[in-house]
């Protein structure tokens, strides 16, 4: 959904058939513009936080980025993340009532998480929204990186954690008017194989030239459908692990609750898209069976630790 903040996009022209560099290039120069400005910008957080805290964190980030088993984002990675952002921004991929800011640097080197999702529902007022923390991955297979990432979420569930945000301000100030932390929000990685990634790339820079019927394309691409399964998967798995875990928590369990509350949203829109949205036969992503693999050698190496029933598979 188009946040509230006047969003303005410039294009240059190209002269014949651009290549995908040039179309990588250009997608970066400008959506980097449009979400870097209105990125969650750690230095607003003074009167919360303090000027000496900041100015730690800012350390922090940078003595990590110096540490030899740093991985820095890939320029793929990244234009995911932007043009994730834009579609659910200016498509509506997840409704109108999601509302989405890219998240802060510290919160995305030291959480993991590159957008922070809001949904805007009837009755739910001020902060009190769900919300769910969004990592973005590219590549044919997820990474040891994304393995990490998975078993710290699933880890986490099993002690009734989810996700936390130092830096969080609402994408929607005129409604939600808190700035600081918040905890127990549900956390997921979204991926999409390389070639699905150019397809990706061709549809955002047509757009962006303004080319005929571009809109409709971008609005009703089926990445989107590929998206909210995967996020689907990871909702009922972590849910699952929950409740069938060593904690053994129950439906009224805020661990669970969070995350159903999720999962109800996105098998709404699944429900609604897979009626209006057509999925092309040959349409598949490596990403989506591999992230399926890649939980279950997560929570079968769990299971070995009596942490998760040997029974269970994702």
């Amino acid at each position: 959904m188009r946040s509230k903040i006047e969003k303005q996009l410039t294009v240059t022209p190209s002269d014949g058939n651009p290549g995908v560099e040039e179309m990588e290039d250009h997608i970066l120069m400008e959506l980097r513009k449009r979400y870097e400005e209105q990125m969650i910008k750690m230095n607003d957080f003074e009167e919360i936080f303090g000027k000496e805290a900041i100015e730690k964190d800012h350390e922090k980030i940078e003595k990590k980025k110096r540490d030899p088993d740093w991985v820095p984002r890939t320029k793929r990675s990244e234009l995911l993340e932007l043009i994730l952002l834009d579609s659910l921004e200016e498509n509506s991929w997840f409704g109108d009532e999601a509302m989405t800011i890219k998240a802060s640097e510290f919160d995305d080197v030291f959480r993991g998480t590159d957008i922070i999702m809001e949904f805007k529902l009837d009755g739910r007022e001020g902060n009190d929204t769900p919300k769910l923390c969004i990592d973005a991955k590219s590549g044919d297979y997820p990474s040891e990186n994304c393995d990490k990432k998975m078993k710290n979420i699933i880890s986490g569930v099993l002690r009734g954690k989810l996700g936390e945000i130092k830096y969080f301000q609402s994408p929607d100030p005129f409604d939600n008017e808190y700035k600081g932390p918040i905890e127990m929000i549900p956390s997921v990685i979204v991926g999409v194989q390389n070639s699905g990634l150019d397809e990706l790339i061709e549809i955002k820079y047509e757009q962006m030239k303004e080319k005929s019927g571009s809109n409709i394309k971008a609005s009703e691409h089926h990445y989107q459908i590929f998206f909210m399964e995967q996020i689907k998967l990871q909702l009922e798995t972590f849910i699952a692990c929950a409740k069938e875990g060593e904690c053994k928590f129950k439906d009224t369990d805020e661990v669970v609750i969070k995350q159903k509350e999720i999962l109800d949203i996105i098998n709404s829109l699944l429900e609604e898209r897979r009626k209006t949205i057509d999925i092309p036969r040959y349409a598949t992503d490596k990403y989506n069976s591999s992230l399926r693999d890649t939980y279950d050698d997560v929570v079968n190496s769990l299971s070995k630790d009596g942490k998760v029933p040997l029974k269970y598979r994702g």
